[in-house]
């Protein structure tokens, strides 16, 4: 259990390191603050917000998990979701000179609690940006989040270029403490939880994967059409 919280809040306050250090460097090297550079300023100001309130959330619910409490689901939009999960991830990417690329269906709903989702998609962007880092031989680093509605399904697709996986891991990396990162990179829960939260609210997720050229996971969620 403790390695699972330790893990969850780990994400959202590395997100919050990388912010602070650029927000810093930038205050640092204006003297005369512009429009542009304020609203980059304001911009990272709110990622570290949610970002911390998304820490916050998780603690939260891991209580109430404990206790053995459920708050009601509700109605969430995927895309605000994955505009928050950029807004938290972008300077973070920057620095590591990955391109994030979002094509997106509008109003993708689903039935869930937000900070969850949030979750699941922070961690799949995490490990697709390490991937990527372990593959010293990429000029052009990709991510790519797609989603389009299938009848009663909405379909996610992140997709990165790094080293990828190999063919007789499968579907062990959904296995808790499972990893195929370097000592000190990864505890290997990172994805049990994803796996974990989407069985939650009935959705599937599966992994496609070239090695030493890319990945894909995909997610089926069910669509949730009532206003």
């Amino acid at each position: 259990m403790f390695g699972r919280i330790s893990h969850e809040i780990k994400n959202p306050l590395s997100v919050i390191l990388a912010n602070i250090q650029m927000l810093k460097i930038d205050i640092g090297e204006i003297k005369n603050i512009e429009k542009k550079e304020l609203k980059n300023l304001l911009e990272m100001a709110n990622a570290i917000e949610e970002a911390s309130r998304l820490g916050r959330n998780i603690v939260g619910n891991v209580v109430n998990y404990s206790r053995k409490e459920s708050d009601a689901d509700y109605k969430v939009n995927l895309n605000e979701v994955i505009d928050s999960v950029n807004s938290f991830m972008r300077k973070d990417l920057e620095i590591n000179g990955i391109n994030l690329k979002i094509k997106l269906e509008e109003n993708l709903n689903i039935l869930a609690k937000r900070s969850e989702i949030i979750q699941v998609f922070l961690n799949l962007i995490i490990n697709a940006k390490d991937s990527i880092l372990e593959n010293k031989n990429i000029k052009d680093k990709k991510i790519g989040i797609y989603a389009e509605k299938k009848g009663e399904l909405i379909t996610i697709i992140i997709k990165d270029n790094g080293v990828g996986i190999k063919k007789e891991v499968g579907n062990k990396i959904f296995e808790p403490f499972y990893t195929t990162k370097i000592i000190n990179k990864g505890t290997g829960l990172g994805l049990s939880i994803v796996k974990e939260i989407l069985n939650r609210y009935n959705a599937v997720i599966y992994v496609e994967s070239v090695e030493e050229k890319e990945t894909k996971f995909i997610i089926n969620f069910i669509n949730y059409k009532k206003n």
